[in-house]
């Protein structure tokens, strides 16, 4: 029908990235943690401002299964995440009460962004200094995360980069 799946329908994988950074946040006690319905799609779906080395026309929704998700996302909004449209996630950023906070890996966010928001990675590539990763797969798999070469994890300074880049404001977290 056309219709875009809210995160709650999701599968488990990319769009969930941004909830899993919202949950750790709330955990490590952030007060004022939202989270972007729909993420990245669904704000240039709403045709707001986008910047970057590779924007381009907007993304169409792909059809996973529903039943996938919503587990995991009801457990992160038991845990406090509220989420909020683009749309509403654009008024409060242009009123001055909120930050849009991109927890995607930063090759993704120099292609393309939500105009104005910052990025704080919650995954990065593991180093491994000669020794081969775990995974590696020849030829590679681009992704918005990256090649599958590289080998991800969770990023140890999360927490003390997003606190350093955002401080006490509400933020808006997506990917």
């Amino acid at each position: 029908d056309g219709s875009s799946l809210v995160d709650s329908q999701r599968a488990f994988g990319l769009e969930s990235l941004s909830l899993r950074a919202a949950s750790d946040l709330i955990e490590a006690g952030f007060k004022n943690v939202m989270h972007l319905e729909g993420g990245f799609p669904a704000w240039i779906s709403e045709g707001l401002p986008t910047e970057g080395s590779s924007v381009k026309a907007p993304l169409k929704e792909k059809v996973v299964d529903p039943n996938a998700w919503p587990n995991v996302h009801a457990s992160l909004v038991a845990a406090g995440i509220d989420s909020l449209d683009a749309a509403d996630a654009s008024k409060l950023v242009d009123s001055g009460k909120a930050v849009i906070v991109d927890v995607g890996a930063v090759k993704r966010y120099e292609d393309e962004h939500v105009k104005g928001s910052i990025n704080v990675p919650f995954l990065r590539k593991i180093e491994t200094k000669g020794m081969k990763a775990a995974g590696k797969v020849a030829g590679g798999f681009k992704s918005s995360l990256g090649s599958s070469d590289d080998a991800l994890e969770r990023n140890p300074d999360f927490l003390e980069a997003f606190k350093k880049s955002v401080g006490d404001k509400k933020v808006i977290v997506t990917c």
